[in-house]
């Protein structure tokens, strides 16, 4: 992930795209459609690639994992 796509997640609007990518589903394509009704590209694969990764650590993290920002490096 590129420091700018990072930050734009730090935003109002970045986390408002986060939350809806942790609740967008496993189907990827129907999660990208949804999320670019409302989002830049940018944001939303950003967002969904982080969603994914909070997901993949809760097995390392636990509960913590949700607030948490990783890249896939990092988390491996």
């Amino acid at each position: 992930m590129e420091l700018d796509s990072f930050l734009g997640l730090l935003t109002p609007r970045g986390q408002e795209a986060l939350a809806a990518a942790e609740t967008a589903g496993d189907d990827p394509v129907a999660a990208v459609t949804r999320l670019r009704r409302t989002y830049d590209a940018d944001l939303t694969s950003a967002a969904l690639t982080q969603a994914a990764l909070r997901r993949r650590a809760v097995e390392k993290f636990g509960a913590d994992a949700g607030v948490m920002y990783f890249t896939p490096n990092g988390l491996e």
